[in-house]
């Protein structure tokens, strides 16, 4: 179900659903996203198998850089 309809208006997936689908946490998908170590490979297949089924694109308005990624001053 890569967009859902409710009331008219058309649903992204979120990390939720990429989590239900592929039957993991919310913090599995976050890692598999973030390419992040600590996932077995055939977790993050499963992962990517179900970004890809869902076309899921992670909101960049919802990041921000990490505190490793900022420039110091």
């Amino acid at each position: 179900m890569p967009n859902r309809k409710k009331d008219s208006v058309l649903m992204v997936a979120t990390i939720h659903d990429v989590a239900l689908e592929a039957g993991v946490g919310i913090g599995t998908v976050s890692r598999v996203v973030n390419n992040r170590p600590r996932v077995k490979p055939g977790t993050r297949e499963r992962v990517l198998a179900a970004i890809d089924k869902l076309h899921y694109r992670p909101c960049l308005l919802y990041t921000s850089p990490s505190p490793r990624d900022r420039q110091k001053s």
